[in-house]
């Protein structure tokens, strides 16, 4: 039997809910072989978050207090892991795919002489082989990676793999443990939140995103008066779109952006790479519209309109006119 160890990540005293996700990634694993999995939390202040996690999961959950300074410090991460590690071996640290964790799990990975795959979307048996799949070459193709280490060390996109339906439920099983944690390199200063008001976007039951699809500035105009036909809409878009100035950062979906959960997601020139569907795949009903038909989004999407985004929508605008006269 494998172990597995689950980094759960949290923010301000809550889990995050891609975590949650990573029970779903044990299930992927342990379609080739027997894995026993346990989960680990590091904070100032562990055991609630813990106490959570391993009611719903019914995992056995290691609370690791460490002191605040280590806070969203990776180098005293890693420094708390490399010395829990030495008392708990594994074949498999599942993380979720985030900035902390992108940076946290290679310099890991050197130190345990381990395999490290990030950003892994799926796995798959091939041949008595799992194999671990994430997306390339701006999402047109899909490298396959096998890992020869004894430990792997993965990275999970946020969506990929979806949350399990129903808690456990059961009763908790906690184990504590306090690592000091002296990092001479680097200080944390403080944890600011962002000044970027997305609360447009958060109450909002129907959102019309744009991407660099819309080709032209003008046309967001356009993408404006087609959310203008939906009661409580917003119009959000893509990161490249907010960078260049033709919306605002407190429109964007993603990674680096807001993740919003409305009732309906209409993604407007969006090639839909994980950076942008991070932030909206909870999205109740999801339609793509793309004029390339290998675009990531139509692998999620409930409607795919395979047109050029600039005119379709002027026709959709036109008939609904028509029919409004």
């Amino acid at each position: 039997m494998k172990q597995c160890i689950l980094l759960i990540d949290h923010e301000q005293g809550e889990i995050n809910r891609a975590s949650y996700e990573l029970l779903s990634v044990v299930d992927a694993l342990a379609v080739q072989e027997a894995i026993d999995t346990k989960a680990v939390i590091v904070s100032p202040n562990p055991e609630p978050l813990a106490v959570e996690f391993s009611q719903f999961s019914g995992l056995e959950t290691c609370a690791i207090s460490v002191p605040d300074t280590c806070v969203n410090h990776t180098t005293c991460f890693k420094s708390a892991f490399i010395e829990w590690f030495d008392g708990s071996p594994f074949h498999y640290l599942i993380a979720c795919h985030s900035t902390m964790n992108a940076e946290l799990l290679p310099a890991l990975s050197v130190n345990l002489k381990a395999a490290c795959i990030t950003s892994v979307e799926a796995i798959v048996l091939d041949n008595d082989q799992l194999l671990f799949e994430r997306s390339v070459g701006g999402g047109k193709l899909v490298a396959a990676l096998e890992s020869h280490s004894k430990q792997t060390l993965m990275t999970i996109q946020a969506g990929a793999f979806g949350r399990p339906a129903q808690s456990m439920e059961s009763d908790p099983r906690i184990f504590k443990r306090t690592i000091e944690c002296v990092e001479k390199h680097a200080e944390f200063i403080e944890l600011k939140d962002s000044v970027t008001d997305v609360s447009a976007l958060k109450e909002a039951k129907v959102i019309v995103a744009a991407g660099r699809g819309i080709e032209e500035e003008d046309n967001v105009k356009l993408i404006a008066e087609f959310a203008d036909l939906f009661k409580r809409s917003a119009v959000a878009g893509s990161r490249p779109l907010c960078d260049i100035g033709w919306l605002e950062y407190n429109q964007q979906v993603g990674v680096t952006g807001a993740s919003v959960k409305p009732d309906l997601y209409v993604a407007c020139g969006i090639s839909g790479m994980y950076q942008h569907t991070a932030g909206m795949i909870e999205s109740g009903y999801v339609v793509a519209i793309n004029k390339d038909t290998n675009s990531p989004f139509f692998q999620i999407a409930d409607i795919c309109v395979a047109e050029d985004v600039t005119s379709f929508i002027p026709l959709v605008l036109g008939e609904y006119k028509k029919r409004k006269l």
